[in-house]
């Protein structure tokens, strides 16, 4: 419970869930883990799950009135935030950048960094593949968070407060779910694009402020279904198909 803790108070949302789910396992009806791993869940975008084990936490303590307060409040907030968020995403067209050949800027970047979230789906891995077969094998750097349980192979270790982070280049976010976007700033990239592979307005609505230095940088969006571009109704190119000629790239995956 104390590494769940202070996981969660660093920002390691992955660590912490995978922890205290250690302990529901071994104690199914810890109120503490129960109550913190709703918290968790909510914090990792994970609205359903996070309802359900705020409902749980309020079974098994009637009296905590914690429970009670963030069930109630995670209601509320569900319900009102993709609305909001889907609102001020409109006035975030201004941070996002038209680019006019997608494909040839993946092709030609001296270097590309792809750095993966914590939350790393099949549906991320899918939306990569179109990405890392248009930029030469020699110019990418793949990064994966401290904390997550995938690891593709030869992955380097994402952990700006230590100094391993990619500078400069081309670099691509898969997913939104990252747990920090202050180092990128300093890391001075040439361009910055973000694969939008979930509907999560609000975690959108962070990665494009946190991507784009509060405005400093502009960024472009990839989006992986026409679906998604429709409903964020920001500028972005739709993620290409593979092309049936080149070799696939999934062992990189």
């Amino acid at each position: 419970m104390y590494a769940a803790l202070a996981a969660q108070q660093n920002g390691l949302t992955t660590t912490a869930a995978s922890l205290y789910t250690r302990v529901l396992e071994r104690e199914p009806t810890n109120f503490d883990a129960t109550h913190m791993l709703g918290v968790v869940q909510y914090q990792r975008g994970r609205f359903d799950e996070a309802l359900t084990l705020l409902q749980r936490a309020k079974q098994l303590g009637p009296d905590i009135s914690a429970a009670a307060q963030n069930f109630r409040l995670l209601e509320s907030v569900f319900a009102n935030e993709i609305e909001l968020c889907r609102d001020a995403l409109a006035r975030t067209s201004g941070l996002i950048e038209n680019i006019p050949d997608m494909s040839s800027v993946l092709a030609d970047a001296p270097s590309s960094h792809i750095v993966l979230s914590s939350e790393f789906s099949e549906q991320d891995r899918a939306s990569l593949e179109p990405i890392i077969e248009r930029v030469p094998r020699g110019r990418l750097t793949l990064w994966r968070p401290r904390d997550a349980k995938f690891n593709p192979l030869g992955a380097r270790v994402l952990d700006p407060q230590s100094g391993l982070n990619p500078v400069g280049g081309l670099m691509i976010f898969c997913g939104m779910l990252h747990s920090s976007f202050s180092w990128i700033p300093a890391a001075r990239p040439e361009r910055v694009i973000l694969i939008v592979t979930r509907d999560l307005p609000g975690m959108l609505l962070d990665a494009i402020r946190g991507l784009s230095g509060e405005g400093r940088k502009a960024i472009a969006l990839i989006y992986a279904t026409s679906e998604l571009a429709t409903r964020f109704r920001l500028r972005g190119d739709v993620l290409p198909p593979l092309d049936d000629h080149v070799e696939k790239v999934s062992s990189l995956l």
